[in-house]
């Protein structure tokens, strides 16, 4: 039976299934069992056995064709010969197991819909995998700039509990996470990174990431200063608070005289 043991077929590649069935005269069956557990017989008769088709006479050749391979086309195949000896009938089974891995490496995408944000406002970021079969792995993660913490906004690993936020297409072979925010604050600023793998032939590993910023804005407000008399000659302080989320970039001070002089800016920062 070919291909024998355990072969790699590329995904979207199609694949041929042989058995070779000899039994002294020519074998009056031929089954062959796919991952579903669909059976195909050949009886004698080569239209018989629907997408199994066989030829010869001492020797047969059984061929079962898959034109467009899909993941449930993926499992072991058994074929099994028969033969009728005298009050007998004897048989004989062999199997190959197909898998079907990826024919390029894993692609990730990650845009957004603004890169500064307004506080308060919202914003979407997407993240999509594509490796040439479904990848099995998906993050996406927020590095803040203030902190060297990473926040896991979302991972889906196959081989366990994944969330249903993330989207898996079979027909496109991707994996897709939207992740919107509704109202944003400085706990969303910051470095968004998607990070998915992908396992290839003999079983290698293969990865990509991709990394977008996305800043966090408001505008910056002062506190009410109060008029206040002072001796000529002697010290005084402002007192006056900044909001603006994270420090500013410019603080000035503007000082007026009573009189009709120029005002002068003093700068501060």
């Amino acid at each position: 039976m070919t291909p024998s043991s355990e072969s790699e077929v590329p995904t979207g590649i199609g694949f041929t299934i042989t058995c070779h069935v000899e039994g002294g005269g020519q074998p009056h069956k031929v089954t062959l069992t796919t991952p579903d557990s669909t059976v195909l017989t050949w009886l004698g008769d080569s239209s018989s056995g629907g997408t199994l088709t066989c030829i010869g006479t001492f020797e047969l050749t059984c061929k079962h064709t898959i034109s467009s391979p899909t993941y449930t086309d993926e499992g072991d195949y058994r074929c099994d010969g028969y033969n009728k000896l005298p009050g007998q009938i004897t048989d004989e089974t062999k199997s190959a197991t197909v898998s079907l891995v990826p024919v390029k490496n894993v692609d990730v995408t990650l845009t957004k819909s603004t890169t500064e944000v307004a506080f308060g406002a919202s914003f979407l970021i997407t993240c999509v995998a594509d490796g040439g079969r479904i990848p099995f792995y998906l993050k996406l993660d927020l590095r803040r700039p203030d902190s060297s913490a990473v926040k896991d906004i979302v991972l889906y690993n196959k081989s366990s509990q994944s969330p249903a936020s993330v989207t898996v297409s079979e027909e496109l072979n991707t994996l897709t996470y939207i992740h919107s925010v509704t109202s944003s604050s400085y706990d969303h600023d910051g470095t968004y990174k998607c990070l998915s793998k992908n396992r290839a032939a003999s079983n290698n590993e293969q990865n990509d990431e991709k990394s977008e910023n996305i800043i966090v804005v408001k505008d910056v407000e002062i506190a009410q200063m109060n008029d206040f008399d002072t001796d000529f000659g002697s010290s005084f302080t402002f007192d006056f608070t900044l909001n603006g989320g994270r420090p500013p970039h410019l603080v000035s001070l503007k000082k007026e005289k009573s009189t009709d002089c120029d005002s002068a800016l003093i700068p501060l920062l």
